[in-house]
């Protein structure tokens, strides 16, 4: 089986690929994500029997989403701690780069994405 979503966010295109894989012991749903018609990153859910998901892929495209936010917020981590000369992360200093990432237009976006596919059926 294999579909695909399109979605506009404030004037970004995401879209995601979606494709089930047959497996030893029962199936996956991959989800290949693209912004702007770029290949961004994947999501791969395994399951041994039937999914609960709300509609087909949903669980393989939030995924794609979650690994592209925890990929940006350890780029963004890893400048932040050079660019402050920081070893080791305080709970003053984690909550400074949590503002950073609550202002960061990427994250934003994505976390718009994961709200997008949470409430509307595609």
């Amino acid at each position: 089986m294999e579909n695909s979503v399109h979605i506009n966010i404030n004037g970004h295109d995401i879209s995601f690929y979606n494709r089930s894989e047959s497996t030893r012991n029962g199936f996956r749903h991959v989800s290949s994500m693209f912004l702007d018609h770029e290949h961004i990153g994947q999501g791969t859910v395994n399951y041994l029997n039937r999914t609960w998901e709300w509609y087909s892929f949903q669980t393989s495209m939030i995924r794609a989403v979650e690994n592209r936010m925890d990929e940006r917020q350890d780029r963004l981590e890893s400048i932040y701690r050079r660019n402050n000369g920081i070893k080791r992360m305080t709970a003053a200093k984690r909550g400074e780069f949590e503002k950073i990432l609550d202002a960061d237009s990427t994250m934003q976006l994505y976390r718009d994405t994961i709200k997008n596919l949470k409430e509307v059926r595609h």
